[in-house]
């Protein structure tokens, strides 16, 4: 498990990153952070920019995935699958999606 922060880690497993590296060299997704809603709109925004960052410089220097092939963006608290209220629900919102850009 690889940590990019503080309140955000890698669960995906070294074989899956790997097989995920190599298809990234081959396509074009987004890296895609989110947080919760602590904190204004700004501050999380840049938040969860830095760790897309971060997970796009693991993927680049410990799985050999082209960085420049990878797309950073970070959402901030815009689009939540839990509610904020609970630390639950929180921690399900601080997360990274890999989503494909094809």
């Amino acid at each position: 498990m690889q940590a990019c922060c503080r309140l955000c880690t890698i669960t995906r497993t070294t074989t899956t990153l790997r097989q995920d590296a190599e298809r990234f060299n081959r396509a074009a997704p987004l890296v895609v952070g989110h947080t919760d809603n602590m904190g204004e709109l700004a501050s999380n925004t840049g938040l969860s920019k830095r760790r897309v960052d971060a997970v796009v410089a693991i993927l680049a220097t410990q799985y050999r995935a082209n960085p420049k092939r990878l797309g950073p963006v970070g959402v901030s608290f815009a689009s939540p699958p839990a509610p904020n209220t609970s630390e639950d629900g929180k921690a399900k919102n601080r997360r990274l999606e890999l989503v494909q850009n094809n």
